[in-house]
């Protein structure tokens, strides 16, 4: 039979904020807060119930997961009832850490149903109840030892696993199938099993971490009426060309126009006084037609 492992306890509470800014409300002194970080990001974050309020006491949410060689975690996702703001749908994680190098493989899927996780459970419900948005207070102990289950040699799924395939389990003994076959993953794969048992009803799935970006989409092209995006321009003298040939297209021809527009209202002012005395329609409209005939000539010209 496998060795005991050294579990090491951390807390989840995005409702109540740490003395250092995150929301990891305690953890295991020798579990590295980047470490903690990368789990929530890759794992945790991605299978969040959409309601957390019809998550019960004796329900099981959360799962196992594992980042490529160092650590692996079993955790659950507890009803945290209204924040301090009295906002609804405050879920809380219990994270149980392993050094997957300072253990033999084994089936350590019982650590779902300890009496750790049972006691972070009791105090989410009790203050639910009593305190809302209260932070769960630290345990005395933020360690403890767990022995693994006897495991198969190789489990059938264990070839569709690594074909890339989502291995599912149901039933009552699905969460113990789970941490059977878990246990024949290497050390050297991310993996995540997703455990969902509300009431009576159990399911696990576990399938692979990608490691890879995301594919960016193609490039928009330009919309009809906008110009097309410009080249890559190395050349710092090209690059000086292409700017004072973009600030003439785009700056100059309203700068002329803008001017055109000042010189002929102080032309049409400077007529308007001249005529002030002995004003006549005919003469105002002689040198408003004068102006008109300008401003096209000279939008003529800027084509």
């Amino acid at each position: 039979m496998s060795k005991a492992a050294r579990i090491f306890l951390a807390v989840y509470d995005p409702a109540n904020p740490s003395s250092s800014g995150d929301y990891w409300a305690w953890r295991h002194p020798a579990l590295p807060k980047s470490t903690a970080d990368r789990f929530y990001d890759e794992a945790f974050s991605r299978n969040l119930p959409s309601d957390i309020s019809k998550v019960g006491d004796d329900d099981c949410m959360g799962g196992y997961a594992q980042l490529q060689g160092e650590w692996g975690c079993w955790y659950r996702i507890f009803n945290g009832g209204r924040d301090q703001f009295d906002r609804p749908s405050r879920f809380v994680i219990g994270c149980a850490f392993m050094r997957l190098k300072e253990i033999q493989k084994g089936n350590f899927s019982q650590v779902l149903k300890s009496a750790q996780f049972k006691e972070i459970s009791r105090i989410a419900s009790s203050l639910r109840i009593a305190s809302k948005g209260a932070p769960l207070p630290a345990p005395a102990n933020l360690e403890f030892e767990c022995d693994p289950l006897p495991v198969a040699s190789s489990p059938p799924s264990l070839s569709a696993f690594l074909a890339g395939e989502t291995v599912q389990f149901k039933g009552d003994e699905a969460i113990d199938l789970a941490g059977n076959f878990i246990a024949s993953v290497p050390n050297d794969l991310a993996c995540h099993c997703n455990v969902v048992g509300m009431g009576k009803s159990i399911s696990a799935s576990c399938s692979g971490i990608s490691s890879k970006s995301p594919s960016l989409p193609p490039p928009t092209p330009p919309m009809r009426g906008h110009l097309p995006a410009q080249p890559t321009i190395t050349s710092a003298a090209a690059k000086s060309l292409w700017f004072r040939n973009v600030l003439h297209r785009r700056v100059s021809i309203p700068l002329w126009l803008l001017m055109l527009l000042i010189l002929g209202t102080l032309f049409l002012a400077r007529e308007f006084f001249r005529m002030r005395k002995n004003p006549t329609a005919d003469q105002l409209i002689s040198v408003l037609q004068h102006q008109l005939e300008q401003l096209k000539a000279l939008k003529e010209q800027s084509k």
